[in-house]
């Protein structure tokens, strides 16, 4: 219980250094929730009261959360905004991959999520919601254009990342945000047979692009002109088929093409883990029972920062070889994010509270073993 309480003191004020413009009431709440789902490992606010070291009764600190979640004073973005470059500082000097893709929440609500690909999980950096499906495709400019500038101020100087999205995402309306950046994309376009989507060659002969698709096995890339209403957008082409496959992956890139851009690619399936993590197999979000957008708002900030702090204890313990105190070495059964909320309980018990999120520190091998 002292463990507990000396790593709420340290979060708490780490909160209070890199949030100064946030009131102290917001704060404490938001450090309170953030801690409390990695200490319950779910978003049922009964189970995180109960997992707090607080002297405060049980159903005290549940109102005191369910309070916070309320309290229509509270901006998310006013939270995440400034601790977001603290968590982008360690990646100076890298090509980071961004993957951009849509989920489904409680209240037949609709997340859009910009994440950072890590170890297979995708770590969130912005988010937007959507409208509904029939409409949101449409605003789909609008909502990757409100994201793309903070996350841009808040990466070190000199790193270009590269956008990823699936044939939903892919068009026009999502590349000139991307374009306007700076950033690298791979994008997949939705074509099948019945696709009138043109492409000019360089010698200036169009063709459909479907009809370069000849069937399961085939590989080929090449320079190619696509988007013809906007004004023909130079891109690379892959056409990439794998014969057990039902369908092609028809990539168009900026930077790379052939087995890099397919390599590159297929990072993109590491967002469907991270969102079982967050909505089944860890912390059951659609279970909140949250349905006004304002109070799920205010749960999802809280959420996305316990998922950052669980992936950099796992990365931590990966590289100080301590994965094998949490879980088996040759065949792991944890992903990045359950065996990062293992290493957070596991020192709240021990005499070593766990690293907070935004403190990039190596401590010993022999401390952390104490």
């Amino acid at each position: 219980m002292q463990t507990r309480l000396r790593l709420l003191h340290t979060w708490q004020a780490e909160l209070d250094r890199l949030l100064p413009e946030v009131r102290a009431t917001q704060r404490r709440g938001f450090g309170l929730l953030v801690a409390g789902l990695l200490w319950a490992g779910t978003v049922n606010l009964i189970r995180i009261a109960t997992e707090m070291p607080l002297r405060a009764r049980i159903p005290s600190t549940e109102r005191r959360l369910r309070r916070w979640v309320a309290n229509a004073a509270i901006a998310p973005h006013a939270l995440w905004a400034p601790l977001l470059p603290h968590l982008l500082g360690p990646l100076a000097g890298s090509a980071p991959v961004f993957v951009l893709d849509p989920t489904d929440l409680p209240g037949k609500r609709r997340l859009l999520v910009l994440g950072l690909a890590m170890r297979q999980r995708v770590l969130p950096l912005a988010w937007s919601w959507a409208p509904s499906h029939q409409q949101w495709t449409k605003r789909l400019g609008t909502l990757v254009a409100q994201m793309t500038p903070a996350v841009s101020a808040a990466l070190p100087t000199g790193v270009v990342p590269t956008l990823i999205a699936d044939a939903g995402l892919s068009g026009p309306r999502l590349l000139a945000p991307c374009l306007e950046a700076g950033w690298h994309f791979v994008l997949r376009l939705p074509l099948n047979r019945n696709s009138s989507h043109k492409g000019r060659f360089p010698d200036g002969r169009e063709c459909r692009l479907w009809d370069l698709v000849t069937g399961p096995g085939q590989r080929w890339d090449g320079a190619i002109d696509v988007f013809k209403g906007a004004g023909w957008v130079p891109v690379f082409l892959t056409i990439h088929w794998d014969r057990r496959a039902k369908a092609p992956w028809i990539l168009i890139s900026d930077a790379v093409h052939g087995p890099a851009a397919v390599c590159c690619y297929r990072r993109r399936t590491h967002v469907e883990a991270t969102f079982q993590d967050a909505k089944s197999r860890v912390w059951d979000l659609p279970k909140s029972k949250l349905v006004a957008a304002s109070r799920l708002a205010r749960l999802v900030v809280a959420l996305m920062l316990a998922l950052w702090w669980a992936a950099r204890l796992a990365l931590y313990a990966v590289r100080h070889g301590q994965r094998r105190r949490f879980d088996r070495t040759r065949h792991p059964r944890w992903g990045l994010l359950r065996l990062g909320r293992a290493v957070f309980c596991r020192h709240c018990w021990e005499d070593v509270p766990p690293l907070t999120p935004f403190v990039h520190r190596r401590v010993s091998v022999q401390t952390v073993r104490q």
